[in-house]
């Protein structure tokens, strides 16, 4: 290409990276220390920016550099790992900025929205269940919620609707408002994320949330009410299939153990009929106010044919992209990420086709972060995906194991937790010689070129003062 045509591409690239993170000129400008005007002529192609500029871009734009130079026809984040849906998963992503604006909400709430937990426990005192008391099995739970939304809300329930038509088999639920409000739930799911699913719907009547047609995944591009409603009542939800005393009782007991168990962790899952989603969802949500762990990072990935990353929610001070789809290379140390290759390895040597297809499994790590700080105590299930796709889902939670988290988790120091030395992600970890990199460390290389420059500019100033 000539000089124009890449100043062309480089400029097409960066205003795509920034509309996909749905930020403005000024957001750029601030976070990179770049003039909006030159800004300007740089995506449109009329300036070609410096080395520095461009590292800066990049660094705010959250993307490798060489990224901004791919040519139109190509995808500008890498293939093996990126958070694109499956082609079969007809949902549309939480807009970024809607994202980042509910995860700013939660972390300043600590994770919890007591009202919804209140509401919780009131409806669960109403249908005759105390909140310590052992809950009820998936199937159980499942027909008492049908129940109720039939009497109680006239919700009229219908399982077999989206499997009779195959544009709909990858929609886990729509609810359908009206003088007759309809529930359409996909069979295919298991007990425990049908009875969430109802829960969810029984949510919104007790939560007041505005009732309008919703599908799950979403069809189309959502709002902050649609993002706010569909979390509170996914809260609920979870709030109902693992009440809050009888889970916290439970992790407690589970945290005070002195040797790591993976058996005894899914039976703690088990215990609520949960899924390794769901499970990792409430122990972030009561992990601060009950346990003591007032820190923590939840990552949700899945594999078909590549590796995605579809939730990520940070309560820590590691240093992590703020938003998806990703397009840094989370590191492939850490225990999910092991997880999901070696289940890909053991479905291509045809051993993951027994009688409990389904059945999840748990793993534990301790990883010295490359970078410095705190270690982190990573725990991860993985589980097949539903809905017939190929491939598997893994969830991990990595809490920092400062003073007072060693304080509340014994077997954070079990012998048998070997540390692993590993970083955040590929280009923001400094450890050298890594056989599992996957692209270089553009943003270590970009802070010690501005640490360079900061240094060589001090002793300029000394010079000219003397």
């Amino acid at each position: 290409m000539t000089p124009h045509e890449i100043a062309r591409t480089l400029g097409a690239n960066l205003r795509l990276r920034r509309h996909e993170l749905d930020y403005t000129l000024a957001d750029v400008s601030e976070d990179s220390g770049i003039s909006i005007s030159h800004l300007s002529e740089v995506e449109r192609g009329l300036k070609f920016p410096g080395a520095d500029t461009l590292a800066a871009l990049a660094s705010a734009l959250e993307t490798p550099v060489e990224d901004l130079f791919a040519s139109p026809e190509r995808s500008h984040t890498d293939p093996s790992v990126q958070a694109a849906p499956h082609p079969s998963a007809p949902d549309t992503a939480t807009p970024p900025h809607l994202a980042r604006r509910l995860e700013a909400a939660m972390v300043a709430r600590g994770n919890r929205l007591p009202h919804v937990e209140a509401a919780a426990e009131t409806f669960l005192s109403e249908m005759g269940r105390s909140a310590s008391a052992h809950p009820l099995s998936a199937v159980e739970l499942e027909e008492r919620l049908l129940q109720i939304l039939r009497r109680d809300y006239g919700v009229r329930i219908d399982v077999s609707a989206l499997a009779e038509h195959d544009e709909l088999q990858g929609l886990r639920a729509v609810s359908i408002p009206g003088s007759q409000p309809t529930l359409l739930v996909n069979s295919e799911l298991l007990p425990s994320q049908r009875a969430f699913i109802l829960a969810k719907e029984i949510g919104s009547f007790r939560l007041g949330t505005v009732r309008r047609t919703a599908a799950s995944p979403w069809l189309s591009p959502p709002t902050w009410r649609d993002v706010r409603d569909n979390h509170a009542t996914s809260y609920f939800a979870g709030c109902v299939l693992l009440p809050e005393r009888a889970f916290v009782h439970t992790m407690q007991a589970f945290l005070r153990r002195e040797t790591w168990s993976p058996s005894a962790l899914l039976q703690c899952m088990n215990r609520f009929s949960a899924t390794p989603e769901m499970f990792f969802y409430r122990f972030g949500q009561v992990a601060a106010a009950h346990l003591g762990l007032g820190q923590h990072v939840f990552m949700r990935l899945s594999f078909r044919r590549r590796i995605s990353v579809s939730r990520l929610f940070n309560m820590t001070q590691l240093t992590l992209p703020a938003v998806l789809p990703l397009t840094e290379h989370v590191c492939r140390r850490w225990a999910g990420l092991r997880m999901l290759h070696r289940r890909a390895e053991e479905r291509a040597d045809g051993r993951r086709t027994g009688s409990e297809p389904h059945a999840p499994t748990a793993h534990a790590q301790r990883v010295e972060l490359s970078g410095g700080g705190d270690p982190l105590l990573i725990l991860a299930m993985s589980r097949p995906l539903q809905l017939g796709e190929t491939g598997d889902s893994a969830v991990m939670m990595g809490i920092p194991l400062d003073e007072m988290a060693l304080g509340h988790v014994r077997f954070a120091l079990d012998k048998r937790l070997r540390p692993v030395t590993a970083g955040t992600t590929c280009e923001r970890c400094p450890l050298a010689g890594c056989e599992d990199r996957q692209a270089d460390p553009v943003h270590v290389a970009a802070r010690e070129r501005r640490e360079s420059r900061s240094r060589a500019l001090t002793r300029l100033v000394r010079r000219i003062d003397n």
